[in-house]
């Protein structure tokens, strides 16, 4: 007989929009879902096409004939959809050999259970045959095994779309109307069948076959348009949101598919997934990754690391980024871990001080504690041999001096302790430690605001000035006049001394360097005590006398002073001592 035009036509489109789809699944075969979407797709277009031509039946004999080919596609859909959603969600460890052949057995149970229908009465019982409307159809009873086969199709079905829905659900934004289009997907045939299983909607023909078409198209462009099936549904089970470290996920253009909360913070703006790199995330993350890249194409790379201004404060991270690719072996994303490891450079660092000073001790210990050891030892052998009492004056002297340099090294080693930071009053300060010093003739000139105060360790601050003291003395002759300013983040000691000549300037903060009665340790525990604090020391070389400016540091006003000298913090307040 002939069918009726209008549902010619229609099964035929489904059938072809059924084998188009399934040809873009097979383009894309190798990514997560390709091969079982094709499968899929094929079976809708074989239902189509086995309904089609069942109209033509012109008998029951017939007509149950067709009805029996068309199972090759009934029992294909629910295992095809399955294996689908456990690619998509990422579960592919749950797709084994024993699953798929499982799958088979039972798939191939069925069809053969419908191809001797005739012969039992298990899945069909009776049955007659009628024409309405120019559609041939049968009335059949149904035996145990028909209700067996359709409760597992919708165990297999149900299994599937829950786990779409589960992965839409947890999908990033950027997906998130691909993700909805799939769950359609999932939703509407499966719908559209259990309503005429139920039969609460009569219709000549079964509404899968005409309803799996379309929305299978529907679901095949919201996978590979943006390549989704690629990447971002298994994002989620590479990375792990709740890691310290920064996750950040980019696909092949460089652009943003995802990132965990840590990372959230690095970006210039938000949201940043679906948008390219360089938009989002600070230049100098950009510009590196970008240069890793280049150098390196390995599917796992050390990036090394990359500063970063947070919050005020550079911070260093540790960069590795890793290839996620598909079953051909082809890239299709890359994850980069971003590991804080600024305190661990800190602690780097200052064990490399550590050691610097290590070796500056050995040469103080063999040189120059060995230097005046042997001349106390030279006067001792005089005094024995002459038995002049200024011979023994000398060997003073030169126990004096190791005294000195032993003192001078135990303060190097202390400048490395940890610092305990209080609010000192500057001008106190200076003031304490020039009176804790042998300073002659010499004046000292306080030109610092009351009240002004720094945020330091005190006893490493008096023992900076204490040194930069005795240096102007050494230097500067036991007249010299010493000046202590403040300014916004920083103060300064001066001398009208000789100051540093530029030979000497660029090398003062080494040990060894000294004159004739110091110990070359002085500006080396002026520069640790600075860096212990996180300051900086400079020899200013405009200066008509030595000038040292120490910078980055935290000045106030100390709130033991009263209102009155608060109110007169922005005056300068000269101090002059004079030794008489």
């Amino acid at each position: 007989m002939t069918p009726p035009a209008a549902l010619a036509v229609a099964l035929l489109s489904a059938a072809a929009l059924s084998l188009w789809t399934a040809g873009v699944a097979w383009r894309h075969r190798d990514a997560r879902g390709g091969r079982p979407l094709t499968l899929l797709m094929l079976a809708s277009s074989w239902l189509a096409l086995t309904t089609l031509g069942a109209l033509t039946a012109d008998g029951f004999t017939e007509l149950l004939r067709w009805q029996q080919i068309r199972y090759v596609g009934y029992v294909a859909i629910p295992p095809a959809w399955l294996l689908f959603a456990l690619e998509y969600a990422g579960l592919e460890r749950f797709s084994s050999r024993r699953l798929r052949v499982g799958l088979a057995t039972v798939a191939g149970t069925v069809l053969i259970t419908v191809a001797t229908i005739p012969l039992h009465d298990l899945f069909y019982v009776g049955g007659s045959y009628a024409v309405s409307g120019g559609v041939p159809s049968t009335n059949v009873g149904t035996g145990p095994l028909y209700w067996a086969t359709i409760s597992y199709a919708y165990v297999l079905m149900g299994t599937g779309t829950a786990l779409v829905i589960r992965q839409a659900l947890r999908t990033r934004r950027l997906f998130r109307r691909q993700a909805l289009l799939l769950v359609g997907f999932a939703i509407v045939p499966w719908a559209a069948n259990a309503v005429a299983v139920a039969g609460i909607v009569t219709t000549p023909i079964d509404p899968t076959v005409l309803v799996t078409a379309p929305a299978g198209a529907l679901g095949a462009v919201g996978l590979y348009r943006s390549r989704v099936l690629d990447a971002a549904p298994v994002v989620r089970g590479e990375v792990l949101d709740h890691l310290d470290d920064g996750v950040l996920v980019l696909d092949e253009d460089d652009r943003v598919i995802d990132h965990n909360a840590t990372m959230a913070p690095f970006f210039r703006e938000t949201p940043a997934v679906g948008r390219p790199l360089d938009a989002v995330v600070p230049a100098a993350i950009a510009d590196h990754l970008d240069r890793e890249n280049r150098e390196s194409t390995d599917d796992e790379h050390d990036c090394g690391t990359v500063d970063v201004d947070r919050d005020g404060e550079t911070r260093t991270f540790d960069v590795r980024r890793s290839t996620l690719t598909d079953t051909a072996g082809d890239a299709i994303a890359f994850v980069y871990l971003f590991r804080d490891v600024t305190e661990r450079r800190r602690r780097e660092e200052a064990l490399r001080r550590r050691n610097e000073e290590l070796d500056r001790f050995a040469g103080v210990v063999s040189h120059d504690l060995r230097n005046p050891l042997n001349v106390a030892g030279g006067f001792l052998d005089l005094a024995r041999e002459s038995g002049e009492p200024e011979q023994f004056d000398r060997v003073e002297r030169a126990h004096d001096r190791m005294d000195a340099i032993i003192d001078d090294l135990l303060a190097l080693a202390r400048t490395e302790d940890d610092v305990d930071p209080v609010r000192v009053p500057l001008a106190e300060a200076a003031r304490t430690a020039w009176e804790h010093v042998d300073t002659a003739d010499a004046t000292l000139r306080v030109s610092v605001p009351d009240g002004h105060a720094v945020v330091a360790d005190r006893g490493r601050l008096a023992r900076l000035f204490e040194n930069l003291f005795r240096n102007a003395i050494e230097h500067g002759g036991s007249t010299v006049t010493v000046t202590v300013d403040a300014g916004d983040g920083r103060f300064a000691i001066a001398d009208d001394g000789p100051g540093v000549p530029d030979d000497i300037a660029a090398g003062a903060f080494e040990p060894g360097t000294s004159g004739a009665d110091g110990t070359g340790l002085g500006l080396a525990i002026v520069r640790s005590v600075a860096e212990a604090h996180g300051w900086t020391v400079t020899i200013d070389g405009d200066a008509a006398g030595a000038r040292f400016v120490v910078r980055g540091v935290e000045t106030g006003r100390d709130d033991t002073f009263g209102d009155a000298a608060r109110a007169d913090a922005d005056e300068p307040a000269d101090t002059t001592i004079r030794n008489d």
